[in-house]
């Protein structure tokens, strides 16, 4: 893990149509083949730190993304929605279109892979090959459940709101990161995330009381506060149907690979997934690949380089 970070990548940032900006890391500048990376919710572009390098090394571009309101990027601002993700698919079409990519390799990791999915049906002539790293297309509700959506949305934000109007401040970088390492444990089945992955994200999405800039650099830094959009906590209003989610998969030309954790979200957290996949089988584009590890597989030390490797076998075939 140690080996492939100390390879520093280059700071980006593309301005969008509406003044927001988002900021991006990328590693092999000088390399032929283009890939995007798009990393999953409340994380930022260092959830590639391992993959980044990596590919590099083997011969690409590798650009990964802060998307707006995580990390780097700004947040989207006073009336802005991330419903659906719809903002941040655009963002990522706009990115591209700045650094003059007509086409690339699309690689996304959780809610990355739900963006990655929905670019990649819109807009099949700009992708390659896609890759989905524990995900398996957009978060769906039963059409009927709508009204019973809204009403929760609307109410939640307004408590969230109240409650995130001042957000915590950690007194150092390490328990900021004892308080992501603990977050994992709300989650489904058997997950679990290294110190050293967290330590990786954290590091980008926290900012300095003293507005110092700069990663930190040690565990005693502080005070820290968590600096993504408060909004990204906000329950969705809509969901896409089970339907129109599997509209994409329909869509969907490029030959992907699914990656999954052996302790990763379980299966029957992913809806429909049988058929979801069955989707891309019958089309001959899938290749499904289940890995040693959890969540963060492509981040964590002891599973991101057969990950690495995974990944770089597919997109060279």
């Amino acid at each position: 893990m140690q080996q492939q970070r100390e390879h520093h990548s280059s700071e980006g940032v593309v301005e969008l149509v509406d003044n927001i900006k988002v900021s991006y890391q990328e590693w092999g500048i000088s390399n032929v083949k283009k890939v995007i990376a798009l990393h999953g919710w409340l994380d930022n572009s260092n959830s590639f730190a391992y993959l980044g390098p990596y590919l590099a090394n083997v011969g690409f571009h590798v650009v990964a993304v802060d998307h707006i309101g995580h990390g780097h990027s700004d947040h989207i601002g006073r009336g802005g929605s991330y419903t659906m993700n719809v903002k941040l698919v655009s963002a990522v079409k706009q990115v591209l279109d700045t650094l003059l990519w007509d086409k690339c390799d699309v690689i996304g990791h959780s809610m990355g892979a739900n963006i990655g999915l929905m670019f990649a049906a819109s807009f099949p002539e700009r992708v390659n090959k896609f890759i989905m790293i524990e995900g398996i297309g957009p978060l769906v509700k039963p059409a009927e459940q709508t009204p019973k959506c809204l009403r929760n949305a609307i109410e939640k934000e307004i408590i969230i709101t109240k409650k995130t109007s001042q957000s915590k401040w950690y007194k150092t970088f390490g328990e900021a990161i004892a308080a992501r390492l603990a977050a994992v444990k709300q989650f489904p089945g058997e997950q679990f995330i290294s110190h050293e992955a967290v330590n990786a994200i954290v590091s980008r999405a926290v900012r300095f009381q003293d507005n110092r800039e700069g990663e930190p650099i040690n565990e005693t830094d502080g005070p820290v506060q968590f600096c993504h959009d408060p909004k990204l906590l906000y329950p969705s209003p809509i969901y896409h149907t089970i339907e129109q989610a599997k509209s994409y998969l329909v869509a969907l030309t490029a030959k992907t690979q699914i990656i999954l954790g052996e302790q990763g979200f379980p299966l029957d957290f992913h809806v429909e997934f049988q058929d979801r996949t069955k989707i891309l089988t019958d089309k001959g584009l899938l290749t499904l690949v289940t890995l040693p590890g959890s969540h963060h597989l492509h981040l964590d030390p002891d599973h991101a380089p057969k990950v690495a490797e995974t990944i770089n076998l597919f997109l060279n075939e």
